[in-house]
């Protein structure tokens, strides 16, 4: 699932020592450990194959039939750790521990306090791995890859590429994390966590592990059907070889939670997640009709590049390539926008009141009493309503953002009017509003703003003199977005400094995709608004063409000065449907 990383190294590696090598077939060795397990794999399947884009997969020899049973997996022979807060009637853990793991894990249990099914996962897989050999997971531990992307093994100057992106931040606390919570608890049982596996770096890779193949599963009481707060976290082997496609047309195979009492019933599809009460079998199944050597895909949720980025440490493949960042920072320093339908970008809406600023004066220049009266509209009519504007690539100018925008603009008589029940009536607070006026829920405290229209409709619903409010919209949003904008080319200018500094390069092209699509997804919304503005000002002879194609081939080659593309590439998880 690391697109770099094919070769399994015996020497510092975090699982141990006498790894399998490729010419041994981890895969192969794999997929009979798990029948011998009692669960199942596809005759037809290679579980860790090495993949033309880069990295590993599990990959069809010969084709497949829909409905095919893919890889089938026993609930109770997953692995999983029971925490403090799981339903005690219905744990699935044995109340005599009858394994190494299961009294690791019942330790844990009595002993981890408050800490989460992540970290108390992690340290019981940080126990298998310090076995080595020893450990009847060693044919799942050995498959695993040496490595990993995720953000808390990246470098202070590595994360800096990602400043001003959605995936901002990091994982750095983790240290922390691990100093207070984790060593302490580890220090218990020297016997189970040696020092040499009771280090900061061994519980580096084995929460990357954790984080990059473990699924969410939200417990479910198998009585009441009643769900609790809390998720369970279990990492299914060779069901975790499996990578995520982005586009639905690449998915494949689904993945499901068959229980005893309902056995034919898939659970909740709910992304992501699958609803888990008493022991049950995990199966994936084929979708579709799979071709000999197509790889088998499924969704680990409609995520982002920097979602993507920041829990499994990829993000999506080339358009044009197909190849993974890794293999694109060996060959090219240019890095294109993936095509991911699901990547995003916020707007903090407080960039409206400097774009209100810079609106109201021709120099930028603003008193203090403009830049008061900017702040205050903002308090009052959008930041509790909509603190924080979500674009996405298939709606870049969503229609609360736009209402937040004409509000702001609004003088108070017409807010007062735009907010109010449609009918006049004060006392009305339903927020019903008028179907022929467009106005939508308003109440004084206000929870979504009236008139949620897509631009052209909006454009269409406001009244006939009020050409220039659209115009005056437009440019408020495009001086937001530039303001962002700008944000965004420092960091991808910072992100192709360091790669000339010598810093890890598969990382840097990654982040430089983050960038790269959030920075194409803003264009996009540019041209959306400049094109309204051209239409707006049109019988006034103020249009904007030159602007309108300036703002279509923004680094319309790909390319910033020092020759990084910014538009979106690694590779791959956990969907249980």
């Amino acid at each position: 699932l690391i697109p770099n990383k094919t070769t399994l190294q015996a020497s510092t590696d975090p699982r141990g020592a006498d790894v399998m090598s490729d010419q041994q077939s981890p895969g192969a060795q794999l997929a009979a450990w798990i029948r011998s397990e009692g669960g199942a794999v596809h005759d037809a399947l290679s579980l860790t194959k090495s993949l033309p884009g880069g990295g590993r997969g599990v990959v069809a020899q010969t084709v497949i039939s829909s409905g095919a049973e893919l890889i089938r997996v026993p609930q109770l022979g997953c692995f999983h750790c029971t925490t403090a807060t799981e339903d005690g009637a219905h744990s699935l853990a044995p109340s005599t521990p009858t394994s190494f793991r299961q009294e690791v894990a019942g330790w844990l249990h009595a002993n981890g306090g408050e800490v989460g099914a992540f970290l108390l996962t992690t340290a019981l897989l940080m126990a298998e791995l310090a076995r080595g050999g020893d450990s009847d997971l060693w044919p799942w531990l050995s498959a695993l890859p040496p490595s990993h992307d995720c953000l808390l093994t990246w470098s202070s100057d590595e994360l800096r590429a990602l400043e001003g992106t959605e995936v901002a931040g990091g994982d750095s606390n983790y240290p922390q994390v691990f100093n207070h919570t984790v060593q302490p608890l580890l220090a218990q049982q020297p016997a189970w966590w040696p020092d040499a596996h009771r280090s900061l770096k061994a519980f580096q890779y084995a929460a990357g592990m954790v984080q990059s193949r473990s699924f969410h599963i939200n417990q479910v009481n198998w009585v009441t059907q009643e769900h609790s707060e809390h998720d369970d976290l279990y990492m299914l082997a060779g069901i975790d070889m499996v990578n995520h496609a982005v586009h639905g047309a690449q998915r494949n195979a689904t993945l499901e939670l068959l229980r005893p009492h309902a056995a034919s019933a898939a659970a909740t599809p709910t992304p992501g997640r699958a609803a888990a009460s008493q022991a049950g079998t995990f199966v994936l199944k084929a979708e579709r009709d799979i071709a000999a050597g197509e790889e088998v895909c499924i969704s680990y949720g409609d995520l982002s590049d920097a979602q993507l980025l920041r829990i499994y440490g990829f993000v999506a493949a080339s358009p044009t390539t197909g190849a993974s960042p890794a293999v694109l920072a060996a060959g090219s320093s240019a890095v294109q926008a993936s095509d991911n339908p699901h990547n995003s970008v916020s707007l903090p809406t407080e960039l409206l009141v400097d774009a209100f600023l810079l609106l109201a004066t021709e120099s930028g220049a603003t008193s203090a009493a403009v830049k008061q009266e900017a702040v205050e509209l903002w308090e009052s009519r959008v930041r509790l309503v909509l603190p924080v504007a979500h674009l996405t690539a298939g709606d870049p100018l969503p229609p609360p953002l736009l209402s937040a925008a004409l509000v702001m603009l609004m003088e108070e008589e017409e807010y007062r009017d735009y907010v109010a029940p449609a009918d006049g009536d004060p006392s009305d607070d339903t927020g019903a509003g008028s179907s022929s006026g467009g106005r939508g829920a308003a109440t004084p405290g206000g929870t979504v703003f009236p008139l949620q229209l897509p631009l052209p409709q909006l454009a269409a619903n406001l009244p006939d003199d009020n050409g220039e409010m659209l115009s005056n919209l437009c440019n408020l949003l495009l001086m937001a977005l530039q303001a962002l904008q700008q944000r965004k080319k420092a960091s991808m200018q910072k992100a192709a400094q360091q790669q000339t500094e010598g810093a890890n390069g598969h990382r840097l092209a990654a982040a430089r995709q983050v960038v790269a699509g959030e920075m194409a997804l803003l264009r996009s919304a540019m041209v959306e608004l400049l094109a309204a503005q051209n239409a707006a000002d049109s019988d006034s002879e103020e249009s904007h063409p030159s602007e309108l194609e300036d703002a279509q081939s923004v680094d319309d080659d790909g390319q910033l000065s020092d020759g990084c593309s910014d538009d979106a590439g690694p590779a791959s998880k956990r969907q249980c449907s």
